[in-house]
């Protein structure tokens, strides 16, 4: 950073690719996150050691998914049911010390249906796939929301009032590596 490679005689070729850095920065305590970076084309989803790998994390922390979870332990590192995070799913993170989640990859294909998230009645657990702030009315655009469905973040939510007025509350945009809950009364893509 700052300095300069090569000289006018002894010229530095570089290779630039289209890898990028995501970095969540994660509080004492219970953090929602999700994930839009792929490590690999032929994976929908990031290993827990790949994610995890710059955590200094503790025997107290548990990362959960919907369905599944894993806890930290000093011998094992991570352990349980949960061994890889998806793409597009949110996910809660409960860790002892702040620190910062770090992982690099390419920006996912938006157009890649393997990345349509199925939204089922009840309550969703939603991560954002975008590179870049959207707001909720263009996020949730290909839903069909009915009066009085849910969205929220760990710390706003917006709730549909109707076709006229949209979401309203305090959560009025997306941003990449937040995660989400949905609760809705039909089912969607």
């Amino acid at each position: 950073s700052g300095q300069i490679v090569g000289e006018i005689q002894n010229i530095v070729s570089f290779d630039a690719q289209n890898i990028l850095l995501q970095e969540i920065i994660l509080s004492n305590g219970w953090n929602w996150f999700s994930l839009n970076l792929e490590v690999d084309q032929t994976q929908y989803e990031v290993p827990i050691p790949i994610a995890l790998n710059h955590l200094q994390s503790s025997d107290q922390d548990v990362l959960k998914g919907l369905y599944s979870f894993s806890q930290y332990t000093q011998d094992l590192g991570w352990i349980g049911s949960l061994d890889a995070l998806a793409l597009g799913e949110m996910y809660k993170i409960n860790v002892s010390n702040e620190d910062t989640l770090l992982y690099s990859g390419t920006p996912v294909d938006l157009s890649d249906s393997a990345y349509d998230i199925d939204i089922n009645q009840g309550w969703n657990w939603v991560g954002y796939l975008g590179q870049r702030p959207i707001g909720i009315a263009d996020a949730l655009s290909s839903l069909n929301p009915t009066p009085g469905d849910l969205f929220k973040s760990q710390t706003q939510f917006s709730v549909y009032a109707s076709d006229q007025l949209g979401w309203l509350g305090s959560l009025n945009t997306l941003n990449e590596g937040e995660g989400y809950m949905l609760k809705t009364s039909s089912n969607n893509q």
